[in-house]
């Protein structure tokens, strides 16, 4: 289900459709935060969904941006394959980062 998910998302940058994109992502990170078992997150994601998706819309228009990045999401994904939380949390903790990086050096 994740894979197909991650497939449809790069599939969706490559294609320049961004509603595609943005659903396959939302729909990646939602449903990883969900399986976690962590009901904070989950509920975290479900009430973020309109605030992410007007920040995904800003970075999608943002001359660098790279929306098909494996780094926390491909690299997430096989952590989980493998059942190893503590990589699973070195992941997500690179998605942010790098992402946190990007903004600060596009935005200032």
């Amino acid at each position: 289900m994740y894979k197909r998910q991650l497939e449809r998302r790069a599939a969706a940058w490559r294609a320049g459709d961004f509603d595609a994109w943005v659903e396959a992502d939302w729909d990646f990170h939602a449903g990883v935060a969900d399986a976690s078992g962590n009901q904070l997150l989950a509920e975290l994601y479900r009430n973020l969904a309109a605030p992410l998706r007007t920040a995904m819309a800003g970075a999608w228009a943002t001359p660098g941006f790279q929306g098909a990045d494996p780094v926390g999401h491909e690299t997430l994904l096989a952590a989980l394959r493998d059942r190893d939380p503590g990589e699973a949390g070195r992941q997500a903790a690179a998605n942010v980062s790098d992402t946190r990086a990007w903004d600060e050096a596009t935005h200032g």
